[in-house]
């Protein structure tokens, strides 16, 4: 549903916003997100963020290899990995 749809990309941007608000501040130099799935959210957050160092750790392969082909497609440096609380 597009409303749906709609709802949810303007709530994935004021969370972006929110977190880039908060960091810049601090002059944050790393940011990783645990769960971040496709890295979508956390590639937003490192456009904003320019020289930040990023990380993105992720339960899913497929998730993984999303973040990591988005990010070499828009040129962020941020890296990607496997990552599972269970263990």
């Amino acid at each position: 549903d597009k409303f749906i749809y709609e709802r949810l990309v303007t709530s994935a941007d004021r969370y972006v916003d929110l977190l880039v608000d908060t960091l810049r501040p601090y002059g944050a130099e790393c940011l990783v997100e645990l769960g971040c799935g496709s890295g979508v959210r956390l590639l937003q957050t490192a456009l904003a963020l320019n020289d930040s160092k990023i990380y993105g750790g992720e339960l899913t392969d497929a998730g993984v290899e999303c973040g990591k082909i988005l990010a070499k497609k828009i040129n962020v440096g941020a890296q990607f990995f496997h990552c599972d609380f269970c263990r």
